[in-house]
């Protein structure tokens, strides 16, 4: 596989382990272990279909951003993809949209018929079986297809849809933004539809993904503040557990604030944390690019003290300089009073210009969905299969 030939030799069983304690075993434990030991396979199967000549090439890499602290165990495995600038193909195509035109042409190799633009009401069930799906075209005609084998669901996750977020996942309409799909798509009309045909839905709440990067991406590690100056976690944690501290603040963003000298600093911590929106703080271009772009937007902050910088974030001087320098004390001495930050990561921040970034939790998606076996058959209440039925992707 890709993965081997760049030495990576992950074991299945212990991605299984690392999964289901980190879900503290909500997950099905079946379909944890269908992935670990199928994943890869599935993966240099996408790869070799895309990197057919026809369709221009790309650049693969593993993801190298990964949290090595103890609170969180990350197991490199991302694979991301860039176009080709000399392929010809549609500038700026990043991640798993590289491997979709290659994906759509090899369906139509094999007469696959796409109906765009048209929206699927209901499934149609005949005798107990769902045999089709009923749908609207762009111009309002109803059709109804039919399938001579099953009908596969998969339309995305529930995020776009706020009511069934309330009832389901609530946790995903208190983030400062909703990103991972163009607004009217993740609606949760796979989820409805399976209801409706007897499938069940998994135990709520269901599961977020969610990253901060409402507003600038890169949080970095050192010191995180509310808009009433003060800290409301240990900052030496990984990705998702920075957003879901934002949002268990109540606030719409926070602040992370850095020093001028920041490559270095963040340099000093990636043996012992890391990970995305972090590690770019280590690469001086990066750490221009998004810092220029902040400076640019409002986003970003500079001020020469931390008063001046609390005025500028909007926050108050007195209660922020406090915070300001209880920090650089614990860095001083080695031992964070307030949230016991490990002391490889208390980092004082000494050299000015000081910055101040917003950030703020994002909805990426929602993963729970419907039921499902081994075989991807949706499962009633009974957890018995619903005859004719297949659900995947975010919709399970």
């Amino acid at each position: 596989s890709y993965m081997a030939s760049q030495g990576y030799e992950n074991d299945p069983d212990e991605l299984v382990r690392e999964w289901l304690k980190r879900s503290a075993n909500r997950c099905d434990e079946r379909l944890v272990h269908l992935f670990a030991y199928n994943c890869g396979e599935a993966m240099d199967w996408a790869m070799e279909m895309a990197g057919k000549p026809e369709y221009g090439g790309y650049n693969v890499s593993i993801l190298q951003a990964a949290y090595r602290g103890e609170s969180y165990k990350e197991i490199p495995c991302a694979h991301v993809f860039t176009r080709k600038p000399e392929s010809g193909g549609k500038r700026g195509l990043f991640g798993v949209t590289v491997l979709m035109e290659p994906m759509y042409q090899e369906c139509l190799k094999r007469d696959t018929q796409f109906l765009f633009n048209t929206t699927m009401l209901q499934l149609i069930k005949e005798d107990g079986r769902v045999v089709g799906a009923a749908a609207q075209t762009a111009d309002g005609k109803l059709i109804a297809v039919y399938a001579s084998k099953g009908v596969l669901v998969s339309t995305g996750g529930i995020e776009w849809n706020d009511e069934m977020c309330e009832d389901l996942c609530p946790v995903a309409n208190k983030t400062a933004a909703k990103v991972n799909a163009p607004k009217g798509m993740s609606v949760g009309e796979g989820h409805r539809a399976a209801l409706w045909a007897g499938a069940a839905f998994e135990d709520a709440p269901f599961p977020i993904m969610s990253h901060p990067q409402a507003y600038d991406h890169p949080t970095y590690c050192f010191l995180f503040v509310t808009p009433k100056g003060k800290r409301y976690m240990n900052e030496d944690n990984y990705l998702q557990a920075r957003s879901l501290g934002i949002i268990r603040t109540g606030y719409q963003y926070c602040w992370s604030i850095f020093d001028s000298d920041l490559t270095e600093k963040v340099k000093a911590t990636l043996p012992y944390g890391g990970g995305l929106f972090w590690n770019e703080g280590s690469n001086p271009e990066m750490s221009r690019i998004h810092l220029e772009a902040g400076l640019r937007t409002g986003n970003t902050v500079q001020a020469d003290t931390p008063r001046e910088l609390a005025e500028k974030m909007g926050i108050d001087p007195d209660a922020f300089e406090e915070t300001f320098n209880n920090y650089n004390a614990f860095c001083e001495k080695g031992h964070d009073d307030e949230f016991g930050k490990r002391k490889e990561m208390l980092i004082p921040l000494d050299k000015p210009p000081y910055y101040g970034r917003k950030i703020g939790a994002a909805t990426l998606c929602v993963v729970g969905g419907v039921k499902v076996d081994e075989q991807f058959r949706a499962l009633d209440e009974h957890n018995e299969p619903v005859p004719g039925l297949y659900v995947l992707g975010n919709t399970m």
